[in-house]
């Protein structure tokens, strides 16, 4: 009850206090969307590059395998197949 008189006693303070306390929640909700998209953008670019990295190891699987079935040696240092 006491605060109730005191507010409306006092309304420009009441009011000011709440367009600060507005003010500053808008601002943090703004700063954690900010903050939660930079982070989203990052994992999906780290996710990206290992769908990249992962896709050229079974590729070069794939080539390495090809070569031992067809009883070729994989040379790892002119990384290419050589047949005797």
């Amino acid at each position: 009850m006491h605060v109730l008189l005191f507010l409306l006693a006092n309304w420009r303070v009441a009011l000011i206090t709440t367009a600060a306390v507005t003010a500053l929640t808008m601002g943090v909700v703004v700063y954690n969307n900010v903050k939660d998209s930079g982070r989203q953008e990052e994992r999906s670019r780290i996710e990206r590059e290992t769908n990249d990295a992962t896709s050229r190891a079974n590729e070069a699987e794939r080539l390495v395998r090809s070569c031992r079935a067809s009883g070729g040696m994989w040379d790892h240092a002119a990384n290419r197949c050589s047949r005797p």
